[in-house]
């Protein structure tokens, strides 16, 4: 992991858990490259074209959120609801300590376990 991995890596672990109260532990496992999280598999048209070559300066990072037991079976509009709150608290991390860097949070990599 490069120094901006690891720094990444702290904040989401030590800055997530405080989003809700059934949070155990949040790992951060990596990046996804915007145009896997973002953009059209197969492009028709030249704006497609371009969305997807502007897409390709973000990364995502995938989370793996771990659940306390009393939490264990949260569905439906919780688990969305609680996927919605990370998404948001990524995106204050990133506007606070990562401007320079062309960061998205999308609630399809983030994975409750």
């Amino acid at each position: 992991m490069n120094e901006f991995e690891e720094k990444y890596s702290l904040l989401v672990k030590y800055m997530l858990p405080s989003v809700n109260k059934c949070i155990k532990y949040v790992e951060f496992d990596g990046f996804v490259s915007g145009r896997e999280s973002l953009a059209t598999d197969n492009p028709k048209d030249e704006f497609e074209i371009r969305m997807n070559d502007r897409f390709a300066e973000y990364l995502t990072p995938k989370i793996k959120v771990s659940l306390s037991d009393s939490c264990k079976g949260m569905r439906g509009i919780g688990s969305i609801g609680l996927k919605g709150d990370i998404a948001g608290k990524l995106s204050d991390i990133h506007y606070t300590f990562f401007k320079d860097r062309k960061l998205n949070s999308n609630t399809k990599f983030i994975y409750v376990i």
